[in-house]
Protein backbone atom coordinates (compact mmCIF):
# COMPACT_ATOMS: atom_id res chain seq x y z
CA UNK A 1 0.00 0.00 0.00
CA UNK A 2 1.45 3.67 -1.35
CA UNK A 3 2.39 5.23 2.48
CA UNK A 4 3.90 9.12 2.80
CA UNK A 5 5.71 9.57 5.77
CA UNK A 6 6.65 13.20 6.06
CA UNK A 7 8.81 14.73 8.69
CA UNK A 8 9.88 18.54 9.26
CA UNK A 9 13.14 20.62 9.50
CA UNK A 10 12.57 21.43 12.96
CA UNK A 11 10.74 18.40 14.30
CA UNK A 12 12.26 16.63 18.07
CA UNK A 13 14.99 14.63 17.05
CA UNK A 14 12.60 11.81 18.08
CA UNK A 15 10.01 12.38 15.84
CA UNK A 16 12.51 12.48 13.17
CA UNK A 17 14.17 9.26 13.94
CA UNK A 18 9.98 7.45 13.74
CA UNK A 19 9.57 8.77 11.00
CA UNK A 20 12.68 7.20 9.17
CA UNK A 21 11.69 4.02 10.75
CA UNK A 22 8.52 3.72 9.53
CA UNK A 23 9.51 4.93 5.91
CA UNK A 24 12.27 2.28 6.43
CA UNK A 25 9.90 -0.49 7.24
CA UNK A 26 7.21 0.48 4.97
CA UNK A 27 7.73 -1.07 1.47
CA UNK A 28 6.28 1.05 -1.38
CA UNK A 29 6.75 4.39 0.34
CA UNK A 30 8.08 7.57 -0.28
CA UNK A 31 9.76 9.96 2.92
CA UNK A 32 10.14 13.21 2.28
CA UNK A 33 11.65 16.17 4.70
CA UNK A 34 10.38 19.22 4.51
CA UNK A 35 12.33 21.71 6.48
CA UNK A 36 10.41 24.57 8.19
CA UNK A 37 10.99 26.12 11.94
CA UNK A 38 7.24 25.62 12.56
CA UNK A 39 3.96 23.99 11.59
CA UNK A 40 2.66 27.03 9.57
CA UNK A 41 5.82 26.62 6.91
CA UNK A 42 5.85 22.89 6.99
CA UNK A 43 2.48 23.06 6.25
CA UNK A 44 2.88 25.47 3.38
CA UNK A 45 5.90 22.81 2.05
CA UNK A 46 4.11 20.01 2.34
CA UNK A 47 1.40 21.13 -0.22
CA UNK A 48 4.20 20.59 -3.13
CA UNK A 49 4.89 17.07 -1.27
CA UNK A 50 1.61 15.87 -1.19
CA UNK A 51 0.56 17.39 -4.39
CA UNK A 52 3.32 15.22 -5.93
CA UNK A 53 2.59 12.37 -4.18
CA UNK A 54 -1.07 12.38 -5.52
CA UNK A 55 -0.56 13.14 -9.08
Amino acid sequence: MPTLVIDGGDSPPWLREASRAIAAATPGRAAPHVGGPDARRVARGAGPVLRDYFA
